[in-house]
């Protein structure tokens, strides 16, 4: 492979549908990376959030939607995924806890409104 300044010639590229994603907790005092967690097998993150589970003493888990195989243009997605995560040292770290597949169709609605909002064509 050729290495070609990317300020010249820009960043490459992947193949449509392709997606490399992570989770990454940045430290704001100090502007850096403290920890990350990759996505596999071609899922990309388009929604999280903080929610306490009362089942665990409102304890703070962080739960996000992924979609696999996403196309932007024609939208599709070829499944969609709820990943809970446990936050652990003090919030500096991330550890998994579970994974359930939704109807893709609710992770494209997701999708779609992320686009929307966006105006993304």
């Amino acid at each position: 492979m050729i290495n070609l300044p990317p300020e010249q010639f820009g960043r490459p590229k992947a193949a449509p549908g392709t997606w490399g994603s992570c989770i990454r907790i940045i430290d704001p005092t100090e502007a850096k990376t403290i920890s990350v967690v990759n996505l596999e097998d071609n899922e990309a993150a388009f929604s999280l959030a903080i929610v306490p589970f009362s089942a665990r003493s409102g304890e703070l888990h962080l739960v996000v939607g992924t979609a696999a195989d996403t196309h932007v243009s024609p939208r599709s997605c070829s499944s969609g995924f709820l990943r809970t995560y446990k936050f652990v040292d003090e919030g500096r770290a991330l550890e998994f806890q579970h994974k359930v597949c939704t109807a893709p169709r609710m992770i494209y609605l997701i999708v779609e409104l992320i686009f929307f909002w966006c105006d993304i064509d």
